[in-house]
């Protein structure tokens, strides 16, 4: 219990402060926030001197980080931005260089249609009825279409075979042409793409020998890693642990990772990641413990959870939990210091106001652009009568819709306010009788418990949801009343979900009551022997469900006992919730459902679940 208490705490905590981010992008967030803050300089000088060629290729050297950084939704939105200036200035050389950089972004995130646009763009592949379309490219052909071309028709092409053929002859071409960067890092992905291709076609053998060819040629320390990974569970999938490990202590010890301690801290991770899946947990814990002890040494937040978390997995695994919650307190004790000293934590910060940065001064460009081209009076009059006009459509609009809300809320409101009036009827009989058996004090009592009732439902009658545990008190309070009115008639119980926080839940008001009364006023009353009503508040795919089950006489016997009049009246109570229920999906978006069946033999009863989103 006090392993899933800490455990508790240290989710929430890391929810709180917004550790969503993925590990890779963590990694390497404090160089992300030196190139991006440097790049939204350059950024800013390029706008106010209305440079757009500077723009341009500002935009390409965000994309050209983020790339490097694996991030390929950001790389493509800059890649994007500065393809689109580059094409309006009539800048075709850098064109085709960016829209290559963007369809390699595009395929990453599996946009395959956007992707083949792009490499025909930067191959300037005509359409496929033209005769350069339709031939071959050799290896006396311009690199650069020839590249784009075969990029093109893989994707075009669903045939494993034919993609590799592809595949081989864009590397032989780069094999070649090594001297330039670019064609390195193309020679890289060509690697990892076939690589992907074979592993497809079952070419174990061969897949491995590209992805070692993918590894070798990686220059940036993010590709060393990402290629080093897909080697080692490509051998740690055929079971070559052996090789796995050896793979990951190359990388491990090169130069780069070394000199990154995030990268380093990473990588220990990921060796003792093989070890594990090697069954080896004790040289496991040994690298665990050392990526975590350098974590905190060096104010690692993020990664020194990583750590902590693959051991507590391990301890777990292997029933010492003892030893779990022992690591968690000492995480515990060092966490506040942790998090003050943690400089990630401030870059992450940075590089979200930075973009917001580049987001505003994009949009002060595009506001200056609009207004140096409006200069006439006429055209900012019309602009001025347009925006008049459209705030007065919008205003109208608003109107309508907010008169729609309120008449919707009011009827809302005149439902929530109604009671029952077999509820309050019934209850009045009760007090009459105590009295006219001389019973004043249960009488007193009953009337003491009733005014307390409808104080609170007063008291919450103006609000559409209230807090799960207010509900819980009404709950609570009208079933006492109803027990006080039936004596030995049922029994109740009230279980809830601890994973629900009934401080924070809100619940809509007093939907539940209705049911209640009907569960014991037209089941258990009737019933022979003593009944159990049981309520119970369930939470699931952040859903909650309150489920109602009781073992009264049951819906078919109930109606029976009904007379022709009862029977063609529709209990007020139910109407209203279900009224009610249909207002607040419409107000609200809550999908509130509602849902009644009758338990059979042996088992007789009802069982009512209402649900709706959090």
């Amino acid at each position: 219990m006090r392993f899933a208490v800490v455990f508790y705490i240290l989710f929430l905590f890391f929810a709180r402060i917004g550790f969503a981010q993925e590990i890779a992008q963590q990694k390497v967030v404090q160089q992300k926030s030196a190139n991006v803050v440097e790049q939204a300089k350059k950024l800013k000088l390029a706008f106010d001197e209305n440079d757009e060629y500077a723009v341009a290729k500002s935009y390409e050297e965000i994309g050209n980080d983020y790339y490097k950084n694996l991030d390929y939704a950001k790389a493509e939105e800059n890649f994007s931005k500065a393809k689109t200036i580059y094409s309006k200035i009539d800048k075709q050389q850098d064109k085709i260089r960016v829209s290559r950089l963007l369809a390699k972004s595009q395929e990453a995130q599996d946009k395959i249609e956007e992707a083949i646009k792009n490499y025909e763009d930067a191959g300037d592949v005509v359409e496929p009825n033209s005769t350069q379309a339709s031939k071959s490219f050799s290896k006396d052909d311009n690199t650069n279409t020839a590249l784009n071309f075969n990029d093109a028709s893989r994707l075009k092409n669903p045939n494993l075979t034919e993609q590799e053929k592809l595949l081989k002859r864009n590397i032989e071409i780069l094999a070649k042409a090594k001297e330039k960067p670019e064609n390195t890092d193309d020679l890289t992905y060509s690697y990892n793409q076939l690589a992907q291709v074979q592993m497809q076609q079952k070419k174990v053998p061969e897949a491995i020998e590209n992805y070692s060819n993918a590894f070798v040629n990686s220059k940036t320390p993010q590709k060393i890693i990402a290629n080093g990974n897909l080697l080692s569970n490509a051998y740690a999938n055929t079971g070559k642990y052996d090789k796995a490990i050896e793979v990951q202590q190359t990388i491990l010890t090169t130069p780069e990772i070394q000199n990154d301690l995030s990268l380093k801290i990473a990588q220990t991770q990921n060796l003792a990641n093989i070890y594990t899946q090697n069954d080896d947990l004790e040289n496991a814990l040994v690298l665990l413990k050392q990526s975590y002890d350098l974590a905190i040494q060096n104010n690692k937040t993020i990664d020194a959870k990583n750590s902590l978390e693959a051991m507590v997995k391990i301890f777990n695994d292997k029933g010492n939990t003892g030893k779990s919650i022992e690591l968690y307190k000492q995480f515990l004790s060092t966490l506040e210091s942790l998090i003050q000293k943690d400089s990630s934590l401030t870059d992450s910060k940075i590089i979200l106001a930075t973009e917001e940065k580049i987001k505003q001064l994009e949009s002060e460009k595009t506001l200056k652009d609009q207004l140096i081209k409006k200069k006439s009076t006429f055209s900012y009059f019309l602009i001025g009568a347009a925006i008049l006009l459209l705030l007065l459509l919008l205003f109208i609009g608003k109107s309508l819709y907010s008169i729609k809300i309120k008449n919707k809320k009011i009827e809302l409101q005149s439902l929530r306010r109604e009671m029952n009036p077999h509820f309050v009827f019934n209850s009045l009989n009760s007090i009459n009788q105590f009295i006219a058996q001389n019973n004043e004090l249960e009488a007193n009592k009953y009337l003491t418990s009733y005014s307390n009732l409808m104080r609170s439902m007063m008291e919450n009658s103006n609000k559409d949801f209230i807090s799960l545990s207010t509900e819980l008190e009404l709950i609570k309070r009208y079933l006492d009343l109803e027990k006080l009115r039936f004596t030995d008639k049922f029994d109740y119980q009230i279980s809830i979900d601890e994973l629900i926080d009934i401080d924070v839940v809100q619940i809509p008001n007093m939907l539940i009551q209705p049911h209640l009364e009907n569960a014991i006023w037209h089941g258990l009353r009737y019933k022979e022997t003593k009944g159990n009503l049981l309520v119970n508040f369930l939470l699931h795919d952040n859903k909650v469900t309150v489920k109602i089950e009781d073992d009264g006489i049951g819906l078919s016997q109930s109606k029976a006992l009904k007379t022709k009049n009862q029977q063609s009246h529709t209990s007020i109570g139910i109407s209203n919730t279900q009224n009610r229920i249909a207002l607040l999906n419409e107000l609200y978006k809550k999908n509130i459902e509602c849902k009644i069946n009758e338990l059979q033999v042996p088992k007789i009863g009802t069982i009512i679940e209402i649900s709706f989103n959090i």
